[in-house]
């Protein structure tokens, strides 16, 4: 999310109008109103963790027999997760 607010100052004559803009940026919101949201829940490295056992044999179809899901946690990026507030100032001459 993106505040600005510009303010018009008298500049000299030859230069022109010149202006003064204050700028607040907020990153990831969600995360700032509540630490539950806006969070990026996933595997460390991605498509490495076995989530399922399998039987070694195959169906009779020839199709894959899962045993069992694995619910084990998955790990939580902690940095995608973070919020950021930045403010800026910007002169225009």
């Amino acid at each position: 999310m993106r505040f600005t607010q510009a303010l018009r100052l008298p500049g000299v004559r030859f230069l022109g109008e010149s202006s003064l803009e204050f700028i607040l940026d907020i990153e990831n919101l969600g995360n700032l109103i509540n630490s539950d949201w806006g969070r990026v829940e996933q595997i460390s490295f991605p498509f490495t963790k076995q989530v399922v056992t399998l039987d070694q044999d195959l169906g009779p179809n020839g199709e894959l027999i899962f045993n069992s899901f694995r619910d084990e946690n998955f790990s939580v990026s902690n940095l995608a997760s973070l919020w950021k507030i930045q403010f800026g100032l910007r002169y225009n001459f």
